[in-house]
């Protein structure tokens, strides 16, 4: 048995390095944060080889005094906390005081500085394994330079790609430091050549810059529940935005969170079509103690306190407010109405129950007549003020072809009728109870089922006869009907897991959907189908008073207005 041994100082510098330091972008990430904290109000990065040979960060900030530069360099020395009590509330970016010297342990590191009540600046770098320190000249700020990145560990070097694909790890982890910072100027150059610039503004431009779209084009939406507040930037484009950015902002810091992420996701569904996402910025701002930054090296993950209220905050600002109801402003795309949702918790709707059998031919609580398009006399025509004005044809069989006083409509008579469909059945039809022949047991851990159990009413409101029995255990005796198809103890699990993360009930909502919307898409009229006028009038008519008549059940368009002056330029008109 080998006698343990304390580490040397160099190799423990170098295991903290393998947590903190990826790739050049990860020295990127702690440089340009290091002068975010010291209060800069311009950062320079500068970049050789994706950084692979040289990461120069030169800011305006306070600086560092001589006597401390060496302590910078020193592992677990900071000067952003001092005690227990900071440390739970820090505001700053890193609390930790490994950067800097796990950095110069994978690499040569340079750091000239000067302060504003010295008359010189001062730098200091490794010589022989040394560190050497002397006078400088230099403007008050930091310039921190990194060069030959893993050259004293060459297998890790081996690791990294090539100098195209590190460049855009830096490029991103600059555009997410400059969207949580918009009162900071950030100029970004690669090999003498200018990348990105953005000068200090607002955080609706910064984000209008960075996804390159018109400030016309991005939404604003805010919600704030007692000291935590949420901000969501929503940007809108015609083209195809498969991949899509995503950036998540707390308390002024880039980080990823699956709370955040899900709650997004849930909300797009139905609404969105998935090549068409919009870019997104959510900024939260929460007391500090409701959060932990320390759970990942690198400060790139976040834990909340109270994983539901930012759950429900995000999601029900994002469902309330993506809508494709505005008929005079929508031109195939994503159109965005008014928050009209309450403070806070949106108070969750029980589902009154149909035990199964007391509708007789009712199987999902619908009348047939809800699927059907009406008889000849049941509609009429309307004037052109009408927002989809009135029906003339239709194109291939496929495209109801309408006017009205601002032109020409084309209409996806599928895409339209399908959501249609899809809402009267979310509207009209109650959850019924399919009983199980044989009643299905779950056993779970002491935290999940006291979760379980203080929403146990709530959850059979969904369509569920589930009963609890000690110790820990759930009877499922029914489930709701409409999930026929579905394994009962597989949707009760995923239930568990979305109540206790998130204490949300959307993944009953996502399921119920998803089979309403089955059925709608195959009992709604097919292309190549031939709709008379009354028909295709039923059909506009509907698609003015339903919720999210603009859009399909995947987020696709359902119709396209051409305005007159569009017309008119094909024929040359004016000319």
């Amino acid at each position: 048995m080998k006698d343990i041994k304390k580490l040397p100082q160099l190799l423990i510098d170098q295991i903290a390095a393998g947590e903190i330091i990826e790739r050049p972008a990860s020295i990127v990430k702690e440089l340009l944060e290091n002068s975010v904290d010291a209060g800069a109000t311009q950062i320079h990065l500068n970049l050789n080889d994706g950084g692979i040979s040289l990461i120069s960060v030169l800011d305006n900030g306070f600086g560092i005094t001589r006597n401390n530069l060496p302590l910078a360099v020193r592992n677990h020395a900071t000067s952003k906390i001092e005690n227990q009590n900071e440390f739970e509330n820090c505001s700053s970016h890193g609390f930790r005081g490994e950067a800097l010297a796990a950095i110069a342990s994978v690499s040569r590191l340079k750091i000239q500085s000067k302060t504003s009540l010295s008359d010189e600046g001062n730098e200091i770098f490794q010589e022989n394994n040394k560190w050497i320190l002397q006078p400088c000249s230099g403007e008050v700020g930091t310039h921190i330079s990194v060069s030959e990145l893993f050259h004293k560990v060459p297998a890790r070097k081996r690791f990294l790609k090539n100098r195209g694909t590190e460049l855009k790890h830096c490029k991103s982890i600059f555009m997410h430091l400059s969207l949580a910072h918009p009162l900071i100027e950030f100029n970004f150059i690669h090999e003498g050549k200018k990348q990105l610039s953005f000068k200090k503004t607002s955080l609706l431009e910064r984000f209008a810059r960075v996804c390159s779209v018109e400030l016309s084009q991005v939404r604003i939406l805010e919600k704030t529940v007692g000291e935590v507040s949420i901000k969501l930037l929503l940007s809108s484009s015609q083209e195809n935005n498969i991949r899509n950015q995503e950036y998540i902002i707390v308390n002024k810091r880039c980080v990823k969170n699956y709370t955040v992420s899900r709650s997004i996701n849930t909300a797009f569904k139905n609404l969105v079509h998935e090549l068409y996402k919009p870019d997104l910025l959510v900024e939260i701002l929460i007391p500090n103690n409701e959060i932990n930054f320390n759970v990942h090296p690198t400060k790139k993950e976040v834990q909340f306190k109270d994983n539901g209220l930012i759950y429900s905050l995000i999601y029900e600002t994002l469902i309330n407010s993506l809508s494709n109801n505005d008929l005079t402003n929508r031109v195939n795309t994503l159109v965005l109405q008014e928050d009209k949702a309450e403070q806070g918790h949106t108070k969750k709707r029980p589902r009154s129950i149909i035990n199964n059998g007391n509708e007789q031919g009712n199987k999902f609580g619908l009348r047939q007549d809800f699927l059907d398009i009406p008889g000849q006399n049941e509609f009429t025509g309307s004037g052109l003020s009408v927002g989809l004005g009135v029906p003339l044809g239709q194109l291939a069989n496929t495209f109801i072809v309408a006017q009205n006083n601002d032109g020409l409509i084309l209409i996806d008579s599928h895409a339209a009728h399908e959501r249609i469909l899809f809402e009267i059945l979310k509207e009209k039809s109650n959850v019924a109870c399919q009983k199980l022949s044989y009643p299905e047991k779950i056993r779970i851990d002491k935290h999940d089922f006291q979760a379980i159990t203080e929403s146990l009413e709530l959850i059979n409101s969904y369509g569920f006869d589930i009963q609890t029995k000690q110790p820990n255990e759930l009877i499922i005796r029914g489930h709701p009907e409409v999930l026929k198809n579905i394994n009962p103890v597989l949707i009760v699990r995923e239930l568990i897991t979305e109540i206790v993360q998130f204490d949300s009930f959307a993944i009953l909502d996502e399921k119920v959907d998803e089979v309403l919307g089955n059925i709608a898409c195959k009992s709604a009229v097919k292309a190549n189908q031939k709709l008379s006028l009354t028909e295709m009038t039923f059909i506009l008519r509907k698609m003015e008073k339903i919720e999210n008549g603009g859009i399909c059940n995947h987020g696709r368009p359902t119709w396209i207005q051409i305005s007159l002056d569009t017309v008119g330029k094909f024929f040359l008109k004016g000319k």
